[in-house]
């Protein structure tokens, strides 16, 4: 989900190094979390005074703090650099569309730059406070879990590291249908604001010709067909975040079971396996999250591709269309009667 288009991003790289090192300070907070709350379980189950566990206590909730003040301070500086991105678009937009002294607007249509400008700049404000964290963290968290897993047991971390290319391969079959049809989906509701745009400014003309009862079922088209584009759409993104939770799931079973019958003929210690057992859903939960933004973050996608290209539209000749028009005025004046004629 994320593309080349978002390094040309101002301060993109800047936001991906604070992104990267919050995400590791997680990824360490949630591998201690995972390790005292098995300590302290087996502890526990072994008959241990939760007064002489407070370590572990404390080292479970510190984690879980220092989890959620990253978390606090990662959301804070997005948040004010998305939206410093999508005002600095909007302006880029907005002078793009005085600069062509309305020919963008002429070629795209007014609804298509007036979407771009109000609703794309919010779907692109989401999409850059979503999808940037998800990307990072599918990436680091599973990693620091595997290594964590690898120490205590080889097993588990084989079947965590077996199940994550499954996971990628079908993340990428199923976005790029989801891609494909978001676009078309787009397009289709660029075709639609347009249009209705169009009907709003003509609706006198057709009332004077007696046409507005008729036009109603062209409305009604073009209403339905981005009605079935964006249900397409839908049915794509819920398969691929229904496809991604079903293998993670599978997957935490499968660690699961496998430390079940192990520690039944005691080939793994009690530790091991808590520990193992809380760190795999920690593994999966960075898909689990991206799967369940998918939609908002292919929406935002289309809508950062359609601002961009709007802003890079080419500037138009020197001449205004007052200078145009004054030249047909001269042109005009200067006919012959004969020649007129």
């Amino acid at each position: 989900m994320m593309d080349k288009t978002l390094f040309e991003l101002p301060g993109m790289r800047g936001a991906l190094a604070l992104l990267g090192l919050g995400t590791l300070a997680k990824a360490a907070c949630i591998v201690v979390m995972s390790l005292a709350l098995g300590a302290l379980l087996t502890g526990l189950w072994e008959g241990g005074a939760l007064a002489g566990l407070m370590g572990l206590v404390v080292a479970f909730l510190a984690g879980f703090l220092g989890q959620q003040a990253v978390t606090a301070v990662e959301d804070a500086r997005l948040s004010s650099w998305a939206q410093g991105q999508t005002a600095r678009l909007r302006r880029s937009l907005l002078e793009r569309v005085f600069d062509t002294r309305g020919r963008l607007v002429r070629d795209e249509g007014t609804a298509a730059v007036t979407s771009g400008a109000l609703e794309g700049m919010d779907q692109i404000d989401n999409y850059l406070r979503t999808i940037l964290p998800k990307m990072v963290e599918v990436v680091v968290v599973p990693l620091a879990c595997l290594v964590a897993a690898a120490c205590f047991d080889g097993l588990s971390a084989a079947i965590l590291a077996v199940s994550f290319p499954v996971i990628i391969f079908f993340m990428i079959l199923i976005g790029n249908e989801a891609r494909d049809r978001a676009e078309a989906q787009f397009g289709v509701y660029q075709r639609m604001s347009n249009h209705f745009i169009d009907t709003l400014r003509g609706i006198d003309t057709l009332a004077a010709f007696g046409a507005a009862k008729s036009y109603e079922d062209t409305v009604w088209r073009v209403s339905e067909r981005f009605r079935v584009a964006t249900m397409g759409t839908l049915k794509v993104a819920t398969l691929s975040g229904a496809v991604l939770d079903l293998i993670a799931t599978l997957g935490v079973a499968a660690v699961a079971v496998m430390l079940g019958f192990r520690l039944v003929d005691g080939s793994v210690s009690l530790l091991t396996g808590l520990t193992c057992l809380v760190l795999a859903p920690e593994f999966y939960k960075p898909v689990r999250a991206f799967a369940s933004d998918f939609h908002a973050s292919l929406d935002g996608k289309t809508a950062l591709a359609h601002v961009m290209a709007l802003v890079a539209a080419p500037a138009p000749a020197s001449y205004t269309h007052l200078d145009v028009y004054k030249g047909q005025g001269k042109a005009v004046a200067g006919c012959s009667p004969a020649g007129a004629a």
